[in-house]
């Protein structure tokens, strides 16, 4: 015996597309859309609300990226006695810190891996 699959379209289930009448589907089946979630605009904000995280310092989208560094604990229990010094940013002590590393001995780390790309 072929079973009929006309009665149990999923496309009536669609939103829009309502109930036929010569359907026998309890209502608890039918799908609703989803509502549409609309997101505060940055710029109007209400007076008592507040952006969440750390504030932007910078335009990060066209000259950073975001990259995962393991620091040791000990080196962030440091940290954290130090960090009002630096305002509590450590991506930017980070940073400074590879910049002043990198005009250091740039020329030296290049040396080191055109060697090694040769071998």
């Amino acid at each position: 015996m072929a079973k009929g699959f006309a009665k149990n379209n999923p496309l009536d289930r669609l939103s829009g597309a309502g109930m036929p009448a010569d359907r026998d589907m309890p209502e608890k089946n039918v799908m609703l859309p989803a509502p549409e979630q609309q997101e505060p605009e940055k710029e109007n904000l209400p007076a008592g609300r507040r952006r969440v995280g750390r504030p932007k310092t910078k335009d990060v989208k066209n000259t950073c990226r975001n990259i995962n560094v393991a620091v040791p604990v000990t080196l962030l229990d440091k940290w954290e006695d130090v960090k009002i010094v630096h305002g509590s940013n450590l991506t930017a002590y980070i940073t400074r810190l590879i910049g002043k590393d990198m005009d250091a001995n740039y020329e030296h780390y290049k040396k080191i891996a055109d060697s090694l790309k040769n071998l």
